[in-house]
């Protein structure tokens, strides 16, 4: 099992992650405190989703900053004890349960109460019931039980298996949730907004890497799971292919979001491109890669390697940097400034490189992944 105090870039990459999950969090829990809420200025259901919203989004708040200062102890290697970390795990998993019940089961609720007859209602229960429904109810199960297993006694067996179990569930609810999104598009938009060629090629890419591509993640995911669990040890963990799954879900946010900043909103603003760049609360995971890289380079004792980790965490870091600037300047708006030059460009700089240096990483994983079982016993 990699020995997180003895891997710099592992330590570096997961307090980059942490430190974009509690900043973009933090930001939207701003955007939400500022511009919902407001009782008496909208629709009853409206007032409760943005409420509730804004209390799911305190709770990740909170899980965020617990998570950026845990992670904070390892890098300056103050670290903490097995103890103290699994307490700041299960108060981040209890959060972030809290989070997606609170926030998006009121909104599945929602759907409900409307008939699914109609242009409107039918996008609606798509791509808002469905996924809320699924997620709010899926995520805080299996978090839940994840946060009972986090203990000492449990820690290689079922702690293993239910964090396994959660991450998994995470791709399909991203899977399920932003293939709604695209579904519900195409119903408003017709289908020429993907098939439309050559011009809406990037729609059709873009829709085929959500429902089949993320699919196809959230199954080698499973497989992985099931494969990891029946050996029943933390040790036994392929920590490469690990990597890679982390790597790739993060690579789906990234990939999707630099189509934007390269070719802009093709065939026309839709309801994909507002759900995706404007009210997506998980743009995040864009970090994601930061913190699988160095699992998927753990095998390697390549100077060289390493200094590739610390490119790749190095741009990400700035992609980052810029891409929260441009959503967090615009407040007191609720508005995003990735249109202009002046942010659409670092971004098209560093998150190019960032993929660049990802996909780098990826082919140099691939080519050693014998090295460790080659070289002969100490």
């Amino acid at each position: 099992m990699l020995d997180l105090r003895d891997n710099l870039t592992l330590r570096i990459g997961l307090f980059i992650a942490s430190l974009a999950y509690f900043s973009y969090t933090f930001y939207e829990s701003t955007v939400a405190l500022l511009h919902n809420t407001h009782p008496g200025t909208t629709t009853f259901w409206v007032w409760v989703t943005d409420t509730t919203g804004l209390l799911g989004m305190g709770f990740r708040t909170a899980a965020g900053l617990i998570a950026v200062l845990t992670t904070l102890f390892f890098l300056v290697k103050r670290d903490l004890s097995k103890a103290e970390t699994l307490a700041s795990i299960r108060w981040i998993v209890i959060l972030e349960a809290l989070y997606w019940f609170v926030s998006l089961f009121p909104s599945g609720l929602w759907g409900l109460t409307r008939p699914v007859i109609g242009g409107i209602s039918n996008t609606f229960f798509i791509d808002t019931t469905i996924p809320c429904l699924f997620e709010s109810i899926a995520l805080p199960i299996v978090l839940g039980v994840l946060f009972f297993q986090l203990n000492e006694k449990c820690l290689s067996k079922g702690a293993l298996k239910w964090g396994l179990i959660a991450g998994t569930v995470y791709i399909y609810v991203f899977w399920l949730n932003n293939l709604c999104n695209w579904v519900a598009t195409v119903i408003g938009k017709g289908v020429n907004y993907l098939l439309l060629f050559p011009q809406n090629l990037p729609n059709l890419f873009s829709f085929i890497v959500t429902s089949v591509g993320l699919l196809g993640l959230a199954l080698f995911a499973t497989y992985f799971t099931v494969k990891t669990v029946r050996k029943g040890h933390m040790d036994k963990i392929d920590v490469k292919r690990a990597g890679a799954i982390i790597v790739f879900f993060g690579l789906y946010f990234v990939v999707i979001f630099e189509l934007w900043i390269f070719l802009g909103s093709v065939g026309g603003w839709s309801s994909w491109y507002a759900w995706f760049l404007g009210h997506d609360a998980d743009l995040w995971i864009m970090a994601l890669p930061l913190a699988g890289i160095p699992l998927l380079l753990s095998s390697s004792t390549i100077k060289q390697v390493k200094v590739l980790s610390l490119l790749a965490q190095t741009s990400g870091l700035l992609f980052f940097i810029v891409f929260l600037a441009a959503y967090a300047f615009a407040l007191p708006t609720n508005n995003v400034l990735i249109s202009q030059m002046a942010y659409r460009i670092p971004l098209a700089i560093f998150g190019g490189l960032l993929l660049i240096l990802t996909f780098v990483s990826l082919a140099v994983s691939t080519l050693t992944k014998h090295e460790t079982t080659q070289k002969p016993p100490e």
